[in-house]
């Protein structure tokens, strides 16, 4: 690989430390309104800030309400932008080490192209692009090297697979979708309302989340893994949803415990005769 252009850094610190500083400290500023503990509810994102700057946990801060991680979540979104833009622009190129859909062992640059539409798991340090898996990812400063042999493999389909096609979404297949595809999907709409000046879709206050939330209820119960009170299950499932969506408006657990009661008695009912005839 190339190593003349300066020194690398892992993908969370080359976020941190060579984007935008405004956009760095709105996610600090962001964090702060939150306790550790509340905190942990936001997965694959590092925390930004020290314990000690972080909010106090007290026993009246329940009064404030189901915490909202809208504007934390689009805080690193602006962040993820910033670095996607200055990446493609060619301020710095990716490089890893693809793990799947084959398993490799070499390190290979990451087409910039491809940073504009990936995923990024900042605390695996690892980037994903349709099928392919890069981990160990390391940013280096300055334009990806155009006559690196990694450059031209890691654009050439592994063996045995093609390159990752979206496949077309009918009333046939959209019954194939994961709930948290479901999620994605309501997300990317709401960005085009929000985004699109000309946009003449559902606004996101139209679209009701529970069905969704109910979903994840009975599989839960399936899997017995329903907690003992309804209060204490829609406040899990109130904090499930708020972590998968920040741009519709999701149900609090108040909301939860009194449309889903009914449902969650029988489910719990349900549930416990499973456990007890397994234990038979």
């Amino acid at each position: 690989m190339a190593t003349d252009v300066g020194e690398a850094l892992p993908l969370a610190e080359a976020m941190i430390q060579w984007t935008d500083p405004a956009l760095v400290q709105a996610v600090r500023a962001e964090e702060q309104r939150f306790t550790a503990y509340e905190l942990g509810y936001v997965v694959h994102r590092p925390k930004l800030s020290a314990l000690h700057q972080l909010a106090k946990p007290n026993r009246d801060r329940w009064m404030i309400g189901q915490p909202d991680f809208t504007r934390l979540i689009q805080a690193w979104r602006d962040l993820e932008r910033d670095f996607r833009a200055r990446t493609v622009r060619g301020a710095f190129y990716l490089e890893g080490v693809q793990i799947a859909p084959e398993p490799t062992t070499r390190r290979q640059v990451i087409p910039s192209p491809w940073i504009a539409e990936c995923d990024f798991d900042l605390l695996a340090g690892a980037v994903v692009f349709g099928s392919r898996k890069f981990a160990a990812v390391k940013v280096w400063p300055g334009s990806e090297p155009a006559d690196d042999q990694a450059a031209a493999e890691s654009t050439t389909p592994v063996q045995g697979t093609s390159t990752p096609t979206i496949p077309e979404i009918t009333a046939q297949t959209v019954r194939q979708l994961t709930d948290e595809e479901i999620l994605l999907l309501l997300e990317e709409h709401a960005r085009r309302v929000i985004e699109g000046p000309n946009a003449k879709l559902i606004a996101p206050g139209k679209i009701s989340l529970m069905p969704i939330v109910a979903g994840k209820m009975r599989r839960r119960a399936e899997q017995g893994e329903l907690l003992p009170k309804i209060s204490e299950e829609s406040l899990w499932l109130a904090k499930w949803i708020a972590s998968k969506v920040a741009l519709h408006q999701v149900p609090t657990a108040g909301t939860i415990g009194k449309v889903l009661a009914a449902e969650y008695a029988v489910l719990k009912t349900r549930s416990s005769a499973a456990i007890q005839s397994s234990k038979a």
